[in-house]
């Protein structure tokens, strides 16, 4: 464990449980629960604490799992044994609320322009989170090291007014092909941005891993988009994409509409950024093949060797056809009587993806975080 500079406070030795979740491109969490007279409660109730774990596969070196900030402490139990709990909250809130992105990033708060003002950036999704993120992160003060991009990622637009970074380049990142994380590494936290790997096996009930899982085959809810940007009514500029492929193949026309108002009509890159947002609309709107499962480690299937947080993988599941999706989360836990548990899950655990309701809801949400930055 680590106090607030990150000065390291020693090992927290074995608690009397411990459970937690890394999840692919959003937060992770930590709990772990002590003997209330154990010796690091004081350091670990002290203001600004954190805590790093790794986790050692069979037969391997030990590897980074999750890192944070503890968040919250509760305590109970009966006299003779009283326990402490703590929550720690994943280093990935670096991108979610930690770092506000300003239009102009190296300006004071007076040089931060009208409602229209955007700090807008073009390239390899890579490069565009890292060129976002980095002069903000200077400009806070915050703790983060931001390796130089390797150009990873397809081309996207990010363009950000007071917003975090989650909030404008998610899931634009993600449909770029690539996982981030954040971790502690000594005295300091590192942005690592990755493209997952394909474990290259497929995946079935009959071969133990796969413990139980759904699935389900939609067709398109959008097969052409038209953006509006800039103004109101007659002087928003207007344009329109249409997946011709995706209209020919299911026999529909599904027709949307995005609303891109912050981007101003006489933005220089006006024409990528609608792109970009016709792009995510069409994404959101297109067939899916759903996947949701739980699997278990086997002696050929185990995390930190055969694969990792964010992997391909594919999975067949009786008479279904083969369905390939990510790792999204591995769920761990320890305990004296149980040991190490580790719990793979594949798709969208939470089985929202589908949901119309849900769906208009992140729309009216990020609506409403727009307009709250104009």
């Amino acid at each position: 464990m680590f106090d607030k500079a990150y000065v390291n406070k020693g090992p927290l030795g074995a608690p009397k449980s411990l459970s937690g979740q890394v999840v692919k491109n959003a937060i992770g969490s930590l709990e772990f629960t002590l003997p209330a007279d154990h010796p690091r409660i004081p350091a670990l109730t002290a203001s600004g604490a954190r805590v790093l774990a790794n986790y050692r596969p069979p037969g391997r070196d030990e590897q980074f799992l999750i890192s944070g900030a503890v968040e919250q402490v509760d305590g109970g139990g009966p006299r003779h044994s009283p326990w402490r709990k703590f929550a720690v909250e994943d280093d990935f809130s670096v991108l979610t609320g930690e770092v506000q992105c300003w239009p102009n990033p190296t300006g004071t708060i007076a040089q931060q322009g009208d409602d229209e003002a955007y700090f807008t950036v073009t390239g390899p999704a890579e490069t565009v989170l890292k060129a976002i993120l980095a002069p903000n992160v200077t400009r806070q003060g915050t703790v983060l090291t931001i390796p130089a991009t390797a150009g990873l990622g397809a081309t996207i637009t990010g363009s950000v007014r007071f917003h975090t970074a989650f909030e404008r380049l998610f899931p634009a990142v993600e449909q770029a092909g690539l996982g981030v994380r954040v971790r502690q590494a000594g005295a300091s936290r590192i942005l690592e941005v990755y493209v997952p790997e394909t474990y290259d096996r497929e995946l079935t009930q009959e071969s133990g891993i796969v413990v139980s899982g759904e699935y389900s085959v939609s067709r398109p809810t959008i097969t052409r988009v038209t953006a509006l940007a800039g103004g109101e009514g007659t002087a928003r500029v207007v344009r329109q994409k249409i997946d011709a492929a995706r209209e020919a193949e299911w026999g529909v026309v599904m027709a949307a509409t995005r609303d891109a108002r912050d981007v101003a009509s006489d933005d220089p890159n006006l024409e990528a950024l609608l792109l970009a947002r016709m792009d995510e609309t069409l994404a959101e709107g297109a067939s899916k093949a759903s996947l949701k499962c739980e699997l278990t480690e086997t002696e050929s299937f185990r995390y930190g060797v055969t694969f990792a947080l964010g992997d391909k993988v594919t999975i067949r599941l009786a008479d279904a056809p083969p369905i390939t999706d990510y790792v999204r989360s591995v769920d761990f836990s320890w305990s004296k009587d149980d040991g190490v548990r580790i719990t793979p899950r594949v798709g969208e655990w939470s089985d929202v993806s589908n949901d119309p309701l849900i769906e208009r809801v992140v729309e009216l949400t990020r609506a409403v975080s727009n307009l709250e930055k104009r």
